[in-house]
């Protein structure tokens, strides 16, 4: 089915953060005249770690912590400025600047859920249902605990942020939607859309949900209810009715 919301021309990523980080390393090798295998030492990390993300260079959702650390390394080691710093998070989907504590995300979440919760979401469930996330996951998110990209995009997009917004309080839970990132990417392009802003609420994640679903990335929501709804959208597509 062709694309309403964007040119596939328009996908062009920029360098990811492994990249980055090699020319970081070369660059240090070149003044310190060291051993590649006493900076990964120095960094606490191993080649095979890096291979392995930059197999699945999209993935932000398994070891988080371990790849926050090692970026934080990284700006240790190569003495990164909080501008450098930032700029190989970013690349990696994260974000340290304007990262808040657990208390104070909670705080800060609370009140978008009060000034962009409208009269179709009178209720949470009614909320955290159509963003395809759980009971547990949304009252987590209210809390400041257990933070997820997909699931905190899910229901921005639900709730109707534009981009800027989005990316902002993103960065807030120290993540951020990246032009590095495949699937970062194409839903920067889709909240870009005027077509996609006519769309209300779960039809602008359904449609996001089923153009990352099609191109085999990670859909956004609490992993099972997403896999629920994209399994309704690949019946829909054989015209086998829901539920079925």
């Amino acid at each position: 089915m062709e694309n309403i919301y964007f040119k596939e021309e328009d996908i062009k990523l920029e360098k990811d953060y492994i990249e980055l980080f090699n020319k970081f390393i070369k660059d240090y090798k070149n003044q310190n005249h060291v051993k590649l295998k006493d900076i990964y030492s120095d960094l606490e990390i191993n080649c095979q770690i890096i291979y392995r993300w930059k197999l699945k260079i999209m993935s932000t959702q398994s070891k988080n912590y371990t790849k926050q650390k090692f970026i934080k390394n990284v700006g240790d080691l190569f003495n990164l400025n909080s501008s450098q710093l930032e700029e190989i998070a970013n690349r990696a989907g994260f974000s340290f600047i304007n990262k808040l504590s657990g208390e104070e995300f909670s705080y800060y979440f609370n009140s978008i859920l009060d000034k962009y919760k409208n009269d179709k979401f009178k209720k949470n469930k009614d909320l955290y249902e159509e963003a395809l996330i759980s009971k547990e996951m949304f009252y987590h998110i209210k809390a400041g605990r257990h933070l997820r990209k997909e699931s905190l995009l899910a229901l921005f997009i639900v709730m109707e942020l534009d981009l800027e917004n989005i990316q902002l309080a993103l960065s807030k839970s120290g993540y951020i939607l990246s032009k590095s990132l495949i699937n970062d990417f194409i839903i920067i392009l889709m909240l870009k859309s005027e077509k996609l802003h006519k769309l209300r609420g779960f039809k602008r994640l359904e449609v996001i949900n089923e153009e990352l679903f099609n191109r085999d990335l990670p859909t956004l929501g609490t992993r099972e209810k997403a896999e629920i709804s994209m399994n309704n959208i690949g019946k829909k597509s054989l015209g086998i009715p829901r539920g079925s």
